[in-house]
């Protein structure tokens, strides 16, 4: 079997770390981390929040119009320059498709909301500035450039110590791709204001958009993502057993009789993830049926009588978990470095598999030391047998507690691949 070294392969953030992320606080046990690894490992430069490969031709081109346009070299002026660029962006495919709905291009468009309000304003004369369009104000957390600017260096798109100068490759992804109208986008970067009613807008937001692709652009990005071995089998596995469901993608791959050491990679990692899931949507189920208590306050021991907490329990504790536990110790070396925190209580859940008030205390309490670690407040606690609703807005409705069980409480990027 190949060893893979989750240090080494691609990334689409700059870090796999969201201790600090703002996504972190919708993170209650702290998996989130841990599944983006695991998803790493099937598909190299795939994390949780990209969606959209259209942002690596966007990019380069951005880039380019600053150093040919604008005649810009200065790091702070390109960033401002990218900022506003992608701010223009969203701007555009808003207001040229918005109206009829067309999700195709909407969906997955990062500042989609900033760029809707503004929209909806109807303001006689468009600016990109803060006061009027705040969308990336603080860049160093949001945006295209940061979600891909690693991959687009692992792609050999931008270069290693510049990230503002593309590669040859990078010019080549994007020759035969003009930006129309380029006076103009010129003059808004240049912070002038335009009329709002312009149909310039409109030919930006079609030659923007997320889904229209020349047909040599698509093949020039298809071939640069399938250059990577292991991505290009999983590519392969996951077109060939596709599934509605994207957990039962995973199961029905993690079953495949593999033709290569690569297909065995994949498979493998299926297989893992299928199990690690089978017990984490259990234990996310359980905690989110604890979060949906209408009083704000239930006592342990008469939750953990409920029928479906009984049989999530059972999952959690019985065969399953065996099996889970003796998986992960044959490939933990194949894991790399990975985040210990699930292991880490499912380990603890093990001590307490006969004691099901124990059960729900060591999941509240991991709850706890997660959100601490992340000086975020706890969503709930537990004191004295009763467990306490603390942080209400993040409760999910009956009908999506429901749904947990059904599926990998994850993404794993099998629809999006």
């Amino acid at each position: 079997m190949l060893t893979v070294n989750l240090n080494e392969i691609l990334f689409w953030t700059e870090r796999d770390d969201l201790e600090n992320d703002e996504t972190s606080s919708r993170d209650p046990l702290g998996t989130e981390t841990f599944a983006g690894q695991l998803a790493e490992l099937i598909l190299p430069g795939l994390t949780t929040i990209t969606w959209r490969v259209r942002y690596l031709t966007l990019i380069c081109l951005w880039l380019n119009f600053i150093k040919e346009e604008l005649q810009e070299d200065n790091a702070d002026e390109i960033l401002e320059h990218i900022k506003y660029l992608e701010k223009l962006t969203a701007y555009c495919i808003i207001k040229r498709y918005s109206e009829n709905g067309d999700d195709n291009q909407t969906d997955n468009l990062i500042g989609k909301r900033y760029a809707k309000v503004y929209f909806k304003k109807h303001i006689d004369k468009f600016s990109l500035d803060k006061k009027h369009f705040p969308f990336l104000v603080n860049h160093g957390s949001v945006g295209a450039f940061t979600t891909y600017k690693v991959l687009l260096k692992s792609l050999g798109y931008i270069e290693e110590e510049d990230e503002y100068t593309l590669t040859p490759d990078g010019m080549d992804l994007i020759k035969g791709v003009l930006i129309p109208h380029s006076s103009f986008v010129k003059s808004l970067l240049l912070k002038e204001k335009a009329d709002s009613h312009s149909q310039k807008f409109d030919t930006l937001g079609e030659f923007f958009s997320l889904s229209n692709f020349k047909t040599f652009e698509k093949i020039r990005l298809r071939d640069a993502l399938l250059a990577n071995t292991m991505r290009k089998s999983a590519f392969a596995l996951i077109n060939k057993y596709f599934q509605d469901r994207e957990f039962d993608t995973l199961s029905e791959i993690s079953k495949v009789k593999s033709a290569n050491a690569y297909e065995n990679n994949v498979s493998t990692t299926c297989d893992y993830i299928t199990r690690f899931e089978r017990l984490n949507r259990e234990v996310y189920y359980i905690f989110y049926s604890l979060m949906d208590i209408e009083a704000n306050q239930v006592d342990i021991s008469n939750f953990t009588k409920k029928t479906n907490v009984q049989e999530s329990l059972k999952t959690m504790t019985g065969k399953a978990f065996d099996d889970y536990l003796e998986f992960h110790g044959l490939h933990e070396q194949f894991l790399g470095k990975y985040d210990e925190r699930p292991y880490e209580l499912f380990i603890q859940l093990k001590e307490y598999r006969n004691n099901d008030e124990q059960c729900i205390k060591t999941i509240i309490q991991h709850h706890v030391k997660n959100q601490k670690q992340k000086t975020k407040a706890p969503w709930i606690d537990h004191k004295n047998g009763k467990c306490t609703v603390i942080l209400a807005q993040y409760r999910k409705n009956p009908d999506e507690v429901e749904r947990i069980r059904e599926m990998a409480v994850h993404s794993y990027r099998t629809i999006n691949a």
